[in-house]
């Protein structure tokens, strides 16, 4: 039917997003591609210093979960290229990304010896609640004493 040219070393997989869509491919080249079915480039994500081996589309097909071999966080990204999350929790490579069939959880195995599953819509809110307490954070600098109240909602974000 068609090549997807483009990659400059070998192509280590390809997949169909769940739409049938978009096809995706990962690349020792340190990148992943996304295509349309005609063979047309949509979006690249690019690591030169990692193998962006691992990837996996949500099931709604809008948004790509993706991991290296040399950075144990995986990032979530828009189709259209918007970072929309960075996951941190192993301490070794990535060797599988799996989404839940509702898309709200994304199961991760990884050369640490440890699988994590990674509630997604919970991450959202704690995302929001660490970006406040960052901008609370500035804001006080300036202020007088902050209430304990406030203090302790992002103090317990740091342990």
């Amino acid at each position: 039917i068609g090549n997807l040219d483009g990659h400059t070393d070998e192509v280590l997989k390809v997949q169909f997003s769940p739409d049938e869509q978009t096809i995706g491919s990962a690349s020792s080249d340190g990148t992943i591609r996304l295509w349309n079915v005609n063979g047309e480039r949509l979006q690249s994500f690019a690591s030169p210093e990692d193998n962006l081996a691992r990837f996996v589309f949500s099931p709604n097909g809008q948004s790509i979960a993706i991991a290296g071999e040399k950075d144990p966080t995986i990032k979530i990204w828009s189709t259209q290229g918007e970072l929309l999350q960075t996951l941190v929790g192993h301490k070794d490579w990535i060797l599988h990304l799996e989404f839940s069939p509702d898309g709200k959880t994304l199961a991760s195995s990884s050369a640490d010896e440890t699988s994590i599953l990674w509630d997604l819509e919970a991450l959202e809110f704690d995302a929001l609640i660490q970006q406040g307490c960052e901008w609370w954070r500035e804001y006080t600098k300036y202020q007088d004493i902050p209430p304990d109240e406030q203090r302790a909602i992002c103090d317990r974000l740091d342990k």
